[in-house]
């Protein structure tokens, strides 16, 4: 601007998931991939920012990122922002992590956080519950999502190894009787159930008629 200030712009042409909006800011160290669509060939960017201490590990973690994207964009349908891009950020470990549409804030480092997230793409933010009482159609899916990616990456053994390190026994529905509390609404029931709920309805419908719904 002249006066040792510099002004940027942010713009989001996709409908926005208001609930998961977020600014990061920090002496990022960034790189850039490239996603190939396995569908018709479109190419989008793919960003990342890790802090410079972090950086040598967070480009070995979020390499699976691309690979990710094209498997989910196979049996999901594309990316839902294709006309942008994907990226994830580094932040501290206390903020947890968040599905922000197309830049996903990740406060650790394994796979499964990245898959996770990045099924919320299509689970959380493109499609998303009418209220927190089925906060489990975001939490659900975006854990099964680990689950299918271990699969993918590790065959079927790999996936009941995964859905059993998932299992939960405390009971309950994953419809959630109270939302009263926002800091009460995230709890293992609508991950971990969610996902065996929809691990229960691959087992009944089976593969072909699970993956076409």
């Amino acid at each position: 601007n002249g006066d040792g200030t510099k002004t940027s712009h942010y713009r989001e042409d996709y409908q926005a998931y208001t609930s998961a909006l977020s600014v990061a800011m920090t002496d990022y160290v960034t790189w850039t991939d490239t996603y190939v669509s396995p569908l018709d060939g479109t190419t989008m960017p793919l960003e990342y920012y890790a802090f410079p201490e972090d950086a040598a590990k967070a480009m070995v973690d979020y390499d699976v990122t691309g690979d990710a994207i094209v498997y989910f964009a196979q049996i999901y349908g594309e990316y839902p922002f294709i006309n942008e891009k994907y990226g994830i950020a580094e932040t501290p470990n206390r903020m947890g992590s968040l599905e922000h549409q197309t830049m996903t804030t990740i406060g650790g480092f394994n796979y499964d956080l990245v898959t996770h997230e990045l099924g919320h793409m299509w689970f959380g933010d493109m499609i998303t519950c009418r209220d927190w009482h089925h906060g489990w159609l975001n939490e659900g899916f975006a854990t099964y999502a680990e689950a299918l990616w271990a699969e993918e990456s590790g065959g079927l053994s790999a996936y009941r190894e995964y859905m059993k390190y998932m299992e939960f026994w405390d009971g309950g529905t994953v419809y959630l009787q109270d939302t009263s509390d926002p800091f009460r609404i995230f709890i293992g029931i609508i991950y971990r159930k969610g996902a065996y709920f929809l691990h229960m309805l691959r087992g009944v419908l089976g593969d072909e008629t699970f993956f076409k719904c």
